[in-house]
């Protein structure tokens, strides 16, 4: 259980006091301690050293451990939380960038002391205990958006796989408007009957304060994009958008400065396809070539989506595997650019590069990555990195023939719909 109050990390703490009783002295410094890798027979040591030599390694190791931890995820700034171990205390600062000096806890923002709190607690509570499931209220509350963003990431990434994750939110940072798959409703029935959950299906009346932060997740997305383009494309997955983002840098004539790329049409289905062909905008839906995407087809076919406006990968890509191959646009990116992505985003979490098989290559990974470090894998991380090297050093040869093909189909047919109105 995590409780701002109860797990607060203060400033500095006796540790003779601390030593006897961690957990009902400060429950956060204890966890704090062992996320660190601090034990307490280590602090005791220290506390006990007369050299301040011998001390100031172990202060710098254990700051590196739970640094480095708490950076991976939290993307607002770079912190720095140091340890300092005297004969009679045991004092926390931390330092970033903006500042010249260290900063005890108490001083730093409401939204940061939770997230080192939570983040020790968590670290704890995955490491220690054969916990199946975990539950949270509100998480992230005293933090802005992109810092609720930072919490979803790393319960999802990092934590995932050791535990079944609910919580219950009131944020639309905290509801990711492409994998809106995720979000379950819970009612209470009457007379006794207990508690049903089930997929959440939008409804109106009653049910409009429940849905508010999906509406608002998917409305931003909306208002933000897709009322200001001349075209758009719906990708299929939210990894596809930053590599179809990628692919627009090989159009000529100015295009790509016209175009959006947006979706998921995986969790939408028809309603993103359905708005756009209401407005007589320009669009085109992209899916790939599997059994996820010709289910896709056909629930926008039933939806009334017209069959050109909708485009198959291994329609868009030609020959490049055996007829009858189901392949995702990750498959298009030449292996090289590929693996360098993933070490990019993973540089602390190397694995071999996956050998071919019958596979697409993002489960491939999947598995290196569950078998080799015990995590998940993202591929959206990864097709934003891929985003990132290819705009500033463009694609290689080997992914330049692959992507264009399809990326020149989807232009052509976003043309052809300007051409015809």
């Amino acid at each position: 259980m995590h409780s701002i109050t109860v797990d607060n990390i203060p400033n500095e703490v006796n540790i003779a006091d601390f030593l006897k009783e961690p957990e009902v002295h400060s429950k956060g410094l204890a966890n704090l301690c062992r996320a660190a890798g601090l034990t307490f027979q280590k602090l005791l040591e220290l506390s006990t050293a007369t050299e301040n030599a011998f001390r100031e390694p172990y202060e710098d190791h254990h700051k590196a451990a739970i640094s480095g931890a708490i950076n991976e995820f939290w993307s607002q700034q770079s912190y720095t939380v140091h340890f300092r171990v005297d004969r009679e205390k045991l004092s926390i600062s931390i330092e970033d960038k903006t500042y010249g000096k260290r900063i005890p806890p108490s001083d730093r923002s409401d939204g940061f002391r939770w997230y080192l709190s939570f983040y020790s607690t968590l670290i704890n509570e995955v490491s220690s205990t054969d916990t199946t499931f975990l539950l949270l209220d509100n998480p992230g509350l005293e933090l802005h958006p992109d810092g609720q963003r930072d919490i979803k990431r790393s319960i999802e990434e990092k934590h995932s796989a050791a535990m079944q994750v609910l919580y219950v939110t009131h944020s639309p940072a905290m509801i990711d408007s492409y994998n809106l798959s995720q979000v379950r409703r819970v009612d209470l029935l009457e007379n006794l009957e207990g508690t049903k959950v089930r997929k959440l299906q939008p409804k109106g009346g009653d049910d409009f304060d429940l849905l508010e932060p999906v509406r608002s997740a998917v409305g931003a997305s909306l208002i933000t994009s897709l009322m200001t383009n001349q075209y758009n494309i719906l990708g299929e997955g939210a990894a596809d958008r930053p590599i179809l983002e990628a692919a627009l840098t090989l159009c000529e004539g100015g295009i790509a400065s016209k175009v959006v790329v947006n979706g998921s049409v995986s969790e939408s289905l028809s309603m993103f396809p359905s708005f756009l062909e209401r407005a007589k905008l320009a669009y085109v839906v992209y899916t790939d070539a599997d059994s996820g995407g010709r289910d896709i087809v056909g629930k926008l076919r039933e939806a009334g989506i017209p069959q050109e406006k909708i485009k198959s990968l291994d329609a868009l890509a030609g020959q490049i595997y055996p007829p009858g191959t189901d392949f995702e646009l990750e498959d298009l990116i030449s292996d090289e650019l590929y693996a360098r992505a993933v070490l990019e985003t993973y540089p602390d979490k190397p694995v071999d590069v996956p050998k071919d098989g019958n596979a697409k290559r993002c489960h491939r990974y999947e598995q290196a990555f569950k078998a080799t470090h015990k995590i998940g894998f993202s591929k959206k991380r990864v097709a934003e990195k891929i985003n990132l090297i290819v705009r500033k050093e463009g694609f290689d040869e080997t992914s330049k023939q692959r992507v264009k093909p399809a990326i020149d189909g989807l232009v052509a047919c976003l043309q052809e719909q300007t051409a015809l109105g």
